[in-house]
């Protein structure tokens, strides 16, 4: 793998969904390279695997990519895909999708498990962004309220 010296890293995916293996992968092994393990890079994992299967369902023929970077205790992870996604614009958080469908929940789970997303959505492409907050060398146990299952809880008490 290449990680520079701003620890940064950068791959392009084929438009293929057996990419989102490819993907995850990377993430995880970068991952380990800046020593973040535990809940905070099975998030992380979570994170790309599902804004991946977005792009890559919006790419057609063109290649995505994935860029990791650490900033100071932060790390920033985009994917980008050609083309843009309006219907990103008017997406809201307030409502928990129905958990009956097949599709749609993705996107409410990245935003549970992030400290921060939005999309930039251009002309030419769409740029998901997430932030999250990691602890770098610690294998340490979250308090309820820090944990996956409690920032679900408050995903589901917002909308509500």
């Amino acid at each position: 793998m290449n990680v520079d010296a701003t620890d940064t890293l950068e791959r392009r995916f084929p438009p293929k969904l057996s990419a989102v293996a490819a993907v995850r992968q990377s993430v995880a092994q970068w991952l380990r390279y800046h020593a973040i393990s535990g809940e905070d890079a099975q998030d992380l994992i979570v994170v790309a695997s599902e804004l991946a299967t977005n792009a890559l369902r919006a790419a057609d023929s063109h290649l995505i990519t994935l860029r990791c970077a650490l900033e100071g205790s932060d790390v920033r992870l985009e994917i980008e895909n050609p083309g843009p996604a309006n219907e990103l614009a008017h997406l809201s958080f307030d409502t928990i999708p129905d958990v009956h469908k097949e599709r749609g929940r993705g996107l409410y789970v990245v935003a549970a498990l992030t400290d921060e997303l939005h999309f930039e959505i251009l002309d030419d492409r769409t740029v998901a962004q997430c932030r999250k907050r990691v602890q770098i060398g610690a294998n340490t146990q979250p308090s309820k309220d820090q944990s996956r299952s409690g920032r679900l809880r408050r995903l589901r008490r917002r909308s509500r």
